[in-house]
């Protein structure tokens, strides 16, 4: 079963692949509505003439508008539905832009069903979804990009990443690091690496005096 789902798109531009999607969630729960769409645009007008969806699944690759392109319309339209990438992509970068912007989970399409429905549950129970390893890829992804931008730097000398900085306003609220995950669209162990550089960077070993730290350095 999948938690509190009554209608689904798929996104995707293989018919094969929608089919497949179709069959499966209908075979869990026949209750499920689940419209497919062969492109972005068409997706973006159901959600027009649609309020009441529950899940996207988005192929990333697709012609004229792709999966990304999609995922920033609809952050544009403040429309917010969960949504899955369920993608043969395995470019890191082409995953992590798509979290970025706001999809909560992907899902390769390498996966089996029972696989995909375990995947899809998790992210309806509100959390993020990574295959297996990936968020190590990820991570070394997030430092690379670290070390060739920085967003912020203080009268002391100290740069901060644009990640860090958010990551950073985020603690100063009392998120925890699941939430600062949610709110990040991140992993956890994502979210830890870089409480970890801040506490090293802020030569601080807690999150109260790293947040403490911070306004000291004009960081907040």
């Amino acid at each position: 079963m999948l938690s509190n789902v009554g209608r689904v798109i798929v996104v995707d531009d293989h018919e094969i692949f929608l089919d497949g999607i179709r069959l499966l969630l209908s075979t869990v729960d026949e209750s499920i509505d689940v419209v497919t769409a062969s492109d972005a645009s068409t997706a973006l007008d159901l959600l027009d003439s649609d309020t009441e969806v529950d899940l996207i699944l988005l192929d990333m690759s697709m012609p004229n508008l792709d999966g990304l392109q999609f995922l920033n319309a609809l952050q544009h339209r403040n429309q917010i539905v969960p949504v899955i990438v369920l993608s043969a992509t395995e470019n890191i970068r082409k995953i992590k832009s798509a979290l970025d912007a706001g999809a909560l989970g992907f899902i390769p399409k390498s996966f089996g069903g029972p696989d995909i429905l375990a995947a899809i549950n998790t992210v309806l129970s509100g959390q993020l979804y990574l295959p297996s390893g990936m968020d190590r890829h990820l991570a070394a992804l997030e430092r690379d990009n670290a070390d060739q931008a920085s967003e912020k730097t203080n009268d002391h000398g100290l740069v901060l990443t644009r990640r860090q900085v958010e990551v950073l306003e985020l603690l100063s609220k009392g998120y925890s690091n699941k939430q600062i995950a949610t709110v990040l669209f991140l992993s956890e162990n994502t979210v830890k690496t870089h409480v970890t550089r801040l506490f090293a960077d802020l030569s601080v070993d807690n999150r109260t005096a790293c947040v403490s730290r911070a306004q000291e350095l004009g960081l907040l």
